[in-house]
């Protein structure tokens, strides 16, 4: 009978066991890190304004779960960003959205190395640092890379564009040094030049003007700010220097073109998305965004909602955070809003990139 009663306890006991370890925890944390003030807050805002389109949809639910978003501003500052990190560990948060720069996101990406089943997902660093590297990191935006800019490089390359002038913001080093060098790398692999000349966007104005005056070039480019490099451009045409521009996806938004007016007409990018797409998705999806927030979608906030809508279907299947990365790399292939967004073994993307221009204040893409 004693035999009969502790094989008894053991069964329930077990059962209790399983029960506990299959239910559903009441709330899944998410993290968000970006930087949402000072100059660069434009980016951190429209990827937070994507982001909480997509959690809207689902009244922060999956399943029985609730969703308790957990939203940090970096302020574009090492120290914060390292502070960040520590309290998510703290705070047991296994799914961290952002960094939004790449700078900031190396930071990150340093803090949790060591960690297990924790995943930083980044809807824009771009920084060619990060690729093909088996860690706790994945991203929905492509990284720079020669093979990126090839298309966009034989643009140019077939209206004579030889001596190219780059300027890069020294805060994002690990962005816009990275996008020059390998912009400039895919000029060379097609028989194109070096870079003439690199400029730090901080630099005084004047002595920017005179810099480029300085050597004859065909083509600027641009790895600064929306902000910093509207205020550039509007300076430069002011100047008289009308060489043409190619800025970078930093850069594209609204607030570019309503800070920099008529002087940024022209001006162009590489871009993932078009903007004037009949894909029904990315109709429903604008609509939805313009009625929110009462503006049309950036390239960012566009990401942003892509990024978090494969964090949601991820969740969907299994709201074990713990499975998280892998249980993506499993699926690889996910539907964006334009066209399919697929994963290799580490986490990186390949999206096709085209170019689109300012034009009569609208981003339009350039038919080539």
């Amino acid at each position: 009978m004693k035999k009969i009663l502790i094989f008894s306890v053991l069964i329930i006991t077990l059962i209790m066991f399983i029960q506990s370890t299959n239910s559903k925890p009441e709330t899944i944390k998410i993290g968000f890190v970006a930087g949402l003030s000072g100059k660069y807050s434009t980016l951190g805002t429209n990827i937070k304004n994507g982001m909480l389109l997509a959690f809207d949809e689902i009244n922060y639910k999956i399943g029985n779960s609730k969703i308790e978003l957990i939203q940090k501003d970096d302020k574009q500052n090492e120290e914060e960003a390292k502070k960040i990190i520590k309290q998510f560990l703290k705070d047991d948060v296994k799914v961290i959205i952002g960094n939004t720069t790449s700078s900031m996101t190396k930071v990150s990406i340093e803090q949790i190395k060591n960690e297990k089943n924790i995943v930083l997902f980044s809807p824009t660093a771009s920084s060619n640092e990060f690729t093909a590297k088996d860690d706790n990191f994945i991203r929905t935006q492509v990284a720079n890379s020669s093979a990126k800019f090839k298309d966009i490089v034989t643009y140019f390359l077939n209206r004579n564009v030889n001596n190219v002038i780059g300027i890069y913001d020294p805060n994002n080093l690990a962005y816009s040094k990275d996008l020059l060098r390998t912009l400039e790398e895919a000029f060379i692999l097609q028989n194109g030049k070096k870079f003439v000349k690199e400029i730090d966007v901080t630099d005084s104005f004047i002595s920017i003007k005179n810099s480029i005056q300085s050597y004859k070039s065909d083509l600027i480019v641009i790895a600064a700010s929306s902000i910093d490099s509207a205020k550039l451009i509007q300076y430069l045409k002011l100047n008289n220097i009308n060489t043409p521009i190619l800025a970078s996806g930093w850069s594209k938004s609204r607030d570019f073109i309503e800070e920099g007016g008529k002087a940024v007409e022209g001006v162009m990018f590489t871009n993932l998305y078009d903007d004037d797409s009949k894909d029904k998705d990315f109709i429903n999806f604008k609509k939805a965004f313009e009625n929110k927030y009462g503006s049309q979608p950036s390239t960012f906030s566009i990401q942003a909602y892509e990024t978090t809508k494969i964090v949601i279907q991820t969740l969907k299947k299994d709201n074990n955070p713990n499975n998280f990365k892998q249980n993506i790399l499993d699926k690889k292939v996910f539907e964006g809003l334009q066209g399919q967004i697929e994963f290799d073994q580490y986490g990186d993307v390949n999206r096709k990139y085209h170019l689109v221009s300012v034009q009569s204040g609208k981003f339009k893409k350039i038919q080539e």
